[in-house]
């Protein structure tokens, strides 16, 4: 059975402000933005995975989880898509993991 991201789309719009817009994507169907992004909980991927299909090539998405269980799945997406970045490590590290980002 599959997993289903929850509060995907709802996440979304409170994700990207105005002033990171890039332009649209190569398809045109949504706007693309620039900057560095943080995933404090990959879970399985759901939100990382949505969040880098609205980056342009020039932007990051650091994500962090402190389950074993979901670094496979992350560890593929880094091979995947060189703008991701994942550290197992709980999120309450964040300010010392970003130091210098």
């Amino acid at each position: 059975r599959g997993h289903k991201a929850v509060l995907l789309h709802a996440a979304m719009q409170g994700m990207f402000p105005p002033f990171c817009k890039e332009g649209a994507s190569p398809d045109g169907v949504r706007d693309v933005y620039r900057g560095n992004f943080v995933d404090c909980t990959f879970g399985r991927g759901g939100h990382s995975r949505e969040i880098l299909s609205r980056l342009a090539g020039s932007a990051t998405l650091r994500a962090y989880d402190i389950d074993t269980w979901a670094e496979p799945r992350a560890r593929i997406l880094e091979a995947e898509d060189p703008r991701f970045v994942f550290t197992l490590a709980p999120f309450g590290d964040i300010a010392e993991q970003l130091n210098g980002v």
